[in-house]
C-alpha cells in the first residue's frame, strides 16, 4: 500500500485527487492538508511515502516546504502537482529533491502513473513539460557542439 499525503490550499483539488486516488487499491490518503505549515505538522506523526504537493501556496509554499520535507525526512518522496510550467522553477525543484513533477491539467492516469514510479524508486517528469525543459537543453547542446565543430574548423 502507498500512503500518501495530499497538500494544495484548494479544496477542491484535494477533493478531486481524493475521488481519483481512492479508486486505486493499492493507494491510502493518510494526510490532506490545505498548507506546507499543516503538513509539517502532521509529519511529525504521520509519516506517507509520498507527498502530492503543490508549489504556489499561501503560508509556507510549496518550495520551502520540500526543503523542509526533504531536511526533516528525506526518506519521504515528493511529487509536485501544480499549474506551474516555467523552466525554471521545474528545475529549482528538481535541484531540491522532486521525485517527481506533474501538472495540474494532467489526466487522472497520469498523476497514480507518478505516484507509481516514484514509489518504486524512479522519477516522474509529466510528458507535456519534458519537451519543454529538456529538449531545449538538448538543442542547446547541439548548437554548442556545432559552434564548437565550426570554430575547429
Amino acid at each position: 500500500m502507498i500512503r500518501l499525503a495530499i497538500t494544495d490550499d484548494h479544496a477542491l483539488i484535494r477533493e478531486g485527487l481524493i475521488r481519483i486516488l481512492s479508486y486505486e487499491d493499492d493507494l491510502d490518503i493518510v494526510i490532506e492538508s490545505d498548507s506546507g505549515e499543516e503538513l509539517i505538522k502532521k509529519l511529525s506523526t504521520i509519516t506517507p511515502e509520498i507527498i502530492l504537493l503543490d508549489i504556489n501556496m499561501d503560508k509556507l509554499d510549496g518550495i520551502d516546504t520540500l526543503k523542509i520535507v526533504k531536511e526533516q525526512w528525506p526518506h519521504i518522496k515528493i511529487v509536485i502537482l501544480t499549474v506551474e510550467k516555467q523552466k525554471r522553477i521545474i528545475k529549482e525543484v528538481l535541484k531540491l529533491g522532486a521525485d517527481g513533477y506533474v501538472l495540474k491539467e494532467s489526466a487522472g492516469s497520469e498523476i497514480t502513473s507518478a505516484v507509481r514510479a516514484v514509489s518504486a524508486g524512479g522519477k516522474y517528469i509529466d510528458k507535456s513539460i519534458m519537451q519543454t525543459v529538456f529538449m531545449e537543453e538538448m538543442i542547446g547542446r547541439k548548437k554548442m557542439s556545432l559552434m564548437i565543430y565550426l570554430i575547429g574548423s
